[in-house]
């Protein structure tokens, strides 16, 4: 359950980060329900694993 959610966390938050860049790099209209997806799925993985650090 820990890996899973450490790949959820880096790669939404990653996600997060590299998306608009993308998006603007190839001229396409940035999508902010896609961003605030990528987001909510990082941060709420960060949070998941911060609140049972000691039990994972």
């Amino acid at each position: 359950m820990k890996t899973l959610l450490t790949i959820g966390c880096v790669t939404g938050l990653n996600g997060a980060l590299l998306y608009p860049l993308l998006m603007w790099g190839s001229g396409r209209p940035l999508q902010t329900l896609v961003e605030a997806a990528l987001l909510v799925v990082g941060g709420g993985c960060l949070y998941l694993l911060y609140r049972f650090r000691r039990s994972l």
